[in-house]
């Protein structure tokens, strides 16, 4: 009976880490961003029923560093997650992704880019160890306002796909691919500190599961952007 709860339990916990490309985190893109480096302090959540672990909401909160040179944009982070269930200790989770910029008006503020990214969560340990390897593949749109006095604001969707491997106790393992959106508003100021609000959607099976999970993850942080006077000027593969 107990190894049938620990099995039910990490299947919840799944449920809630195989979506995001950070655990508990939205994917987040920033597809206006430009060139220069950008350090941001980061806060994620679920929503509901499908983005928990067990039945309580868990608390992530972490960080990471975003790069943008020419038409290429990268950030590598992680997070610590408190799951907020007994047994289970609080886990570092790891992601980034690559993008690249496909297009960039020239007379409007719209950015599409491409972006890959990955990420890997691992929770439980011994034959109740679940590890999580996510890939989302994202097409990011944004519009880039900017304001009086050199704030920008950017608003973005990006509808991805993602593909997931999962495996627990290091045994066999098993992928799927989902699908999903996210979005979400960054803000920079002049001075270069900002913060941005995100959330995304998404839906796949999981863990062999015959009906899918629909996780709903809520994200929010501050940021601190400064330039880089080698880094060339952002641009678009075509257009801009």
């Amino acid at each position: 009976m107990k190894r049938v709860f620990a099995v039910c339990l990490l299947l919840s916990l799944g449920a809630g880490a195989a979506q995001a490309q950070l655990a508990s985190f939205p994917v987040w893109y920033s597809p206006a961003f430009g060139s220069g480096v950008g350090i941001f302090g980061t806060f994620g959540t679920g929503l509901n029923d499908d983005a928990k672990f067990g039945d309580s909401a868990p608390l992530a909160f972490g960080g990471h560093i975003n790069i943008g040179v020419s038409a290429f944009k990268m950030w590598a982070g992680a997070n610590y997650v408190n799951p907020k269930v007994d047994g289970v200790d609080n886990e570092l989770s790891f992601g980034g992704n690559l993008g690249v910029g496909i297009y960039k008006g020239a007379s409007s503020p719209v950015y599409v880019d491409l972006m890959v990214g990955a990420g890997y969560a691992k929770f439980g340990s011994g034959a109740f160890e679940e590890k999580v390897l996510n890939v989302p593949i994202a097409i990011p749109i944004a519009y880039g306002a900017a304001l009086q006095g050199g704030t920008t604001v950017e608003v973005w969707v990006a509808p991805h796909l993602i593909w997931w491997n999962w495996s627990v106790g290091g045994g066999d393992s098993e992928s799927d691919i989902g699908f999903g959106a996210g979005g979400g508003i960054n803000v920079y100021s002049a001075m270069g500190i900002g913060g941005f609000v995100n959330a995304d959607w998404s839906t796949t099976k999981f863990g062999g599961a015959t009906e899918s999970t629909t996780p709903f993850r809520l994200g929010a942080g501050l940021a601190w952007k400064f330039t880089v006077p080698s880094f060339s000027e952002s641009r678009g593969l075509m257009g801009g």
